[in-house]
């Protein structure tokens, strides 16, 4: 019998083997791993001579959450260069430009502008240009929706300040990796961050060949300065998915912090702005999606012989058909992320072909008012029912995990319940719950955000639930979760995290 290193004993424990084994007992840590779990305080035989255990009361512990959708190099565009948010028109915005240029090289950035109240001369590059003519100049609001830049900016960067999502601004976003000691400090913000919110692993994209950062991560892995494991994928976007590159890190990154899996492939665009590929009927206004599934399926298909996974970024519910048809000509087992909408009939297929599914369970955080979401317009109520429907895609046998497309949102335990179980949107209407049939237990979310997280990422058998022989990935709530008032769910904090049996954020309340 092993003697562990430490125990922590609750009255709740959630083991994640079911959504509903919450059990009055312990875990017993040793070294990276779990050495016993059990009833009570039925750890005798698991005391050393320095066995630290420690007695969290009522509070919740459980096996840790995945993040299964992670674009750090978003986390730095959302960051980086100064606070834009104090100007209220072009004439304070060029001051605050003009200062922050004092004080650093190269390209001058910003974020958190406030760009509503600006008319299009204001956004114009007239003034920016004039006062910049030669260095690049890139603002962006919160959304990143809008930025405000020069004409140097423009022609370096090669997008417009109209429409600036993430893979039209690659050109910038590669430059951001190329400061190795930013990157090591933005990367150590973003890991603290993570464990604060009890995340112990994520998938985590990059765009092309990572421009430079897998060397950064395996350093930091090598140096054991990683604090969450990290399942890499890699997107297309300035070349075609390059096979050779990534057969090339599925065999370097093989270890416990770092394993390559494959790609990241987006098929069709934001169901609210027109561009998910729908089933009909349409809802007015909406065209059809030009979606070259051909293309994609030759590439899905080359992956797949190789042994690469392919996480397809489907919403609409015509898309997730068809990558479902893709599918269904592989032998690998691949994932569909977002799936904002789902035809009944293609949950079952999903689930027959044991394809899983990463949601955006806090997704409902994007729609401020529940009377302002575009959905109540938009569908009617037979097609509303299909949006969201987590309850019945754990009926139907789907594999659910969550993700959070950060820096879209953070992830938040809270945020979750609040959202997957209570259905309320931020402004905590509709009062019954929004489509309140697919609401989830609080053991369901914890289950889909923990033991389902590991299993979307191969890794069941390694982690994703508190049993002996698996990586010691735990975390202890503020609370009992299985005993709280739903009215207390968004509130739920995480106060500790483990990974590989190393506490990596606690908070000093036990």
């Amino acid at each position: 019998m092993e003697r562990a290193d430490w125990i922590l004993r609750s009255r709740s424990i959630f083991t994640g083997i079911t959504p509903q084994d919450v059990r009055d007992g312990f875990v017993a840590v040793r070294g990276d791993k779990i050495v016993g779990v059990g009833d009570g305080d039925e750890y005798g035989e698991l005391l050393g001579e320095n066995t630290l255990v420690t007695d969290v009361g009522s509070r919740t512990v459980s096996c840790g959450l995945v993040d299964n959708h992670v674009f750090f190099t978003g986390y730095i565009w959302q960051h980086k260069g100064f606070d834009a948010s104090g100007a209220e028109n072009a004439q304070q915005m060029l001051s605050l430009v003009r200062a922050a240029a004092e004080h650093t090289e190269g390209t001058v950035c910003g974020h958190g502008a406030d760009f509503e109240d600006w008319s299009e001369e204001d956004l114009a590059p007239g003034a920016l240009t004039a006062a910049f003519p030669d260095r690049p100049v890139c603002v962006f609001n919160d959304e990143r929706s809008r930025c405000w830049m020069n004409d140097a900016a423009r022609g370096r960067y090669g997008f417009d300040g109209t429409e600036c999502y993430a893979e039209v601004c690659c050109h910038l976003l590669e430059e951001f990796l190329q400061d190795k000691a930013e990157v090591r400090r933005w990367y150590e913000e973003f890991q603290n961050l993570l464990a604060s919110k009890g995340v112990t692993a994520i998938k985590e994209i990059g765009f092309d060949d990572y421009s430079g950062f897998l060397e950064e991560l395996a350093v930091m892995e090598q140096q054991g300065e990683l604090k969450h494991r990290s399942f890499l994928v890699s997107q297309p976007v300035k070349a075609p998915a390059d096979m050779d590159f990534a057969e090339a890190c599925r065999r370097r990154f093989t270890g416990d912090m770092l394993r390559f899996m494959g790609f990241n492939i987006m098929v069709d665009g934001d169901a609210e702005s027109y561009e998910a590929d729908l089933l009909p009927p349409w809802p007015e206004g909406q065209e059809n999606a030009e979606v070259d599934y051909s293309a994609l399926e030759a590439v899905v298909r080359a992956a797949d012989k190789r042994g690469l996974r392919c996480y397809m970024h489907a919403e609409g519910d015509a898309a997730v058909r068809h990558v479902l048809d893709i599918y269904d000509t592989c032998k690998g087992n691949h994932v569909i992320t977002d799936v904002e909408l789902i035809d009944p009939a293609d949950r079952r297929r999903m689930a027959a072909q044991k394809t899983a599914a990463v949601c955006y369970v806090q997704i409902m955080n994007c729609y401020p008012e529940y009377d302002g979401y575009y959905g109540l317009t938009r569908f009617d109520e037979k097609r509303q029912k299909t949006i969201w429907p987590y309850k019945d895609m754990i009926r139907d046998g789907v594999l659910l995990s969550f993700g959070t497309d950060l820096p879209l949102d953070v992830p938040d335990l809270g945020t979750s319940l609040e959202f997957a179980c209570n259905r309320r949107f931020p402004d905590r209407k509709p009062e019954g719950g929004y489509q309140k049939q697919n609401a989830l237990t609080p053991g369901e979310v914890l289950y889909c955000w923990s033991r389902n997280g590991y299993a979307a990422q191969r890794s069941l058998e390694q982690a994703g639930t508190l049993t002996e022989g698996k990586w010691a990935d735990l975390i202890v709530l503020d609370r009992d979760l299985f005993s709280c008032n739903p009215e207390e769910y968004r509130s739920v904090k995480v106060i500790k995290t483990v990974v590989g049996g190393k506490t990596v954020y606690e908070e000093n309340r036990f």
